[in-house]
């Protein structure tokens, strides 16, 4: 007696997601979300959009708040402090090459471009250069561009990389006695840590 089993369709995964309108519209959708940031990570490109909303939000905003923490909670102990900001300005630095990196692999120049922002008035001008151009919209030796967002996306983080400028700027005003006072603190603890050798 002849057994007969049961056949299921197999589908690839081109069939199995959605065809057609609703699909491109699906896909549309995906590209227009802000995707989660991977400031850490050095491959791949960076857009400029992302550049700006990664750069504020966690190169200034985040540190900044880590910065005066470090202040608070440790200006009586100027050792302490001292390994305290030296280990946030090493991930600061780790964070700023990453953007600075993807930067300019999105740009379509070569990674060890990124090094010209060490540079004095060079650097400067680098820095300005990248914050301002455009990625390619192509692939490229790095990858492929990052999804696109939509114009109202764009306003947004424009308004906050504006607001984000004038807010650091209206802080480190307000709070110049501190910033002076903490490097006073650091730079006599460096100096003792020296002498102590």
């Amino acid at each position: 007696m002849w057994r007969v089993e049961r056949i299921e369709p197999v589908f690839s995964k081109k069939e199995q997601g959605t065809s057609g309108l609703y699909a491109s519209r699906e896909r549309a959708e995906k590209s227009r979300k802000i995707t989660r940031p991977a400031v850490l990570e050095m491959e791949g490109r960076l857009s400029l959009a992302n550049y700006w909303l990664y750069h504020a939000a966690f190169n200034l905003d985040l540190f900044m708040l880590f910065y005066a923490l470090a202040y608070y909670l440790l200006r009586h102990d100027p050792f302490l402090l001292l390994l305290s900001i030296s280990i946030l300005f090493l991930l600061n630095c780790w964070v700023s090459l990453a953007l600075v990196i993807r930067r300019t692999r999105d740009i379509g120049w070569s990674a060890w471009c990124c090094w010209l922002f060490a540079l004095p008035l060079i650097g400067e001008l680098f820095m300005l250069f990248i914050a301002l151009k455009p990625g390619q919209r192509k692939s490229n030796k790095a990858g492929r561009p990052n999804p696109s967002y939509s114009k109202a996306q764009h306003r947004k983080i424009a308004a906050l990389a504006v607001l984000n400028t004038v807010l650091v700027v209206s802080l480190l005003m307000l709070f110049q006695p501190q910033i002076q006072d903490a490097s006073r603190i650091i730079a006599t603890a460096f100096l003792e840590l020296i002498s102590r050798r």
